[in-house]
């Protein structure tokens, strides 16, 4: 199948235009929902034949304007506050700043899931309660029965664990 390259783009930079959207509205739900408008919005681009490039600053400002839409229509704006113009501004900046290929974000995260799979059971059941189930430290020291103190020193270790292990899976994808 022939897809229009504005189709790709969009699969490409799924992960990174989902990061954007979550980093304006610091809400998961929220972020999918967003999501999925944006991802209407672009595919009906796509169908009308638009051209666009460069994809992802054209595809974060669509999103960055649904995120403004979703505040100013929804009944959840209480959930979290909206970020000021000023603040999706630099969120916008940030990310253009540290914009990689996505190539390179998909290789970044297989190594993090094959580095996630190395760790002791119980760092990864840590990393789980505070990443996936989204607990806080209070929380999971409580549900472990450990001191919270404890929790966040095993969190430090395990993210630099982590960011070492995805440098060095990197590193040595880069040499092969």
């Amino acid at each position: 199948m022939n897809q229009p390259k504005i189709t790709r783009d969009f699969l490409l930079n799924r992960q990174a235009l989902l990061g954007f959207i979550f980093a304006l509205t610091r809400d998961q739900i929220a972020a999918e929902e967003v999501f999925q408008e944006v991802a209407l919005a672009i595919l009906e681009e796509a169908a009308s034949g638009t051209k666009v490039d460069p994809f992802l600053p054209w595809a974060r400002e669509i999103a960055r304007r649904r995120v403004l839409e979703y505040y100013r229509k929804s009944s959840r704006r209480d959930a979290v506050t909206p970020l000021t113009e000023t603040m999706v501004e630099l969120v916008g900046r940030s990310f253009e700043e540290n914009e990689e290929a996505p190539e390179q974000d998909s290789r970044r995260l297989a190594c993090l899931r094959e580095c996630l799979q190395q760790l002791p059971a119980r760092a990864r059941q840590v990393i789980d309660l505070r990443y996936t189930v989204r607990l806080g430290i209070d929380r999971i020291a409580q549900s472990l029965s450990w001191q919270a103190g404890s929790i966040h020193v095993l969190l430090a270790r395990t993210r630099k664990t982590l960011a070492e292990c995805v440098r060095g899976k990197l590193a040595a994808s880069e040499v092969s």
